[in-house]
C-alpha cells in the first residue's frame, strides 16, 4: 500500500517522463470525458469542456486548458505537442492507439507532427491559386511555430516531404469540431 507520504511528485521526474505523463493525461481526460457525455456532436456541445470542468490529476485540479498551456506548452515549448494533443474533434491531428513513453517520446512526437504535416486533409495546397490552407491551430499557436506567417511554413516545410513553394499565399481554414468517432 502507497501512502501520500510516498507519492511521487511529476516535478521530480525526468522531463521526458513529464512530457510523456501530461501528454497521456492530455488525452486520456478527453477520452474519457466524451464517452461520458456521450453521444455528443462535438466536444465543445459539453459545457466547460475546455476551459471550466476540473479533473483530479494527483494533488491539482485542472482544466484541459490548464493541462495544455501550463502543464506542456509552457514547460516543454515544443510545437510538436499540437501534433499529440487530441481535442475529440475531426480537426485534430489522429489519435495513436497507444502511450507516449519517454523512451521513445522524440521518435513518437517527430512521427506524428511528420504525419500530420504531409497529410493532404491537414495542410490542403491549391497549386493553382499558389496557396496553401492550414489548420486554425497555426493560426492560435503561431508564436509556438514561429514569429511570422512566412517563418510558419518553413517550420512547416521541415517535415514535408513536397515542400510548399515560400511564395505561396498562406490561408487558414475553419477548425472541424465535429467529434471524431473514428
Amino acid at each position: 500500500m502507497i501512502s501520500l507520504s510516498d507519492a511521487v511528485s511529476v516535478d521530480d521526474l525526468d522531463i521526458l517522463t513529464q512530457k510523456a505523463f501530461w501528454i497521456n493525461v492530455y488525452n486520456v481526460i478527453v477520452i474519457k470525458s466524451v464517452i461520458e457525455n456521450y453521444p455528443v456532436e462535438s466536444p465543445l456541445s459539453i459545457s466547460g469542456f475546455f476551459d471550466k470542468k476540473k479533473h483530479t490529476v494527483g494533488m491539482e485540479k485542472l482544466t484541459l486548458n490548464e493541462i495544455e498551456n501550463d502543464k506542456i506548452r509552457s514547460r516543454f515549448n515544443d510545437p510538436r505537442v499540437h501534433f499529440v494533443l487530441v481535442c475529440a474533434g475531426l480537426g485534430c491531428p489522429p489519435i495513436i492507439n497507444k502511450a507516449y513513453l519517454p523512451e521513445i517520446l522524440d521518435t513518437q512526437l517527430e512521427k506524428q507532427t511528420r504525419l500530420a504535416l504531409n497529410d493532404s486533409k491537414f495542410i490542403r495546397l491549391n497549386e493553382r491559386k499558389n496557396k496553401v490552407a492550414v489548420s486554425e491551430i497555426f493560426k492560435w499557436y503561431l508564436k509556438d511555430f514561429a514569429t511570422s506567417q512566412s517563418e510558419l511554413i518553413s517550420y512547416i516545410n521541415s517535415y514535408r516531404d513536397e515542400k510548399i513553394p515560400t511564395d505561396y499565399k498562406l490561408e487558414y481554414y475553419p477548425y472541424d469540431w465535429k467529434l471524431n468517432k473514428i
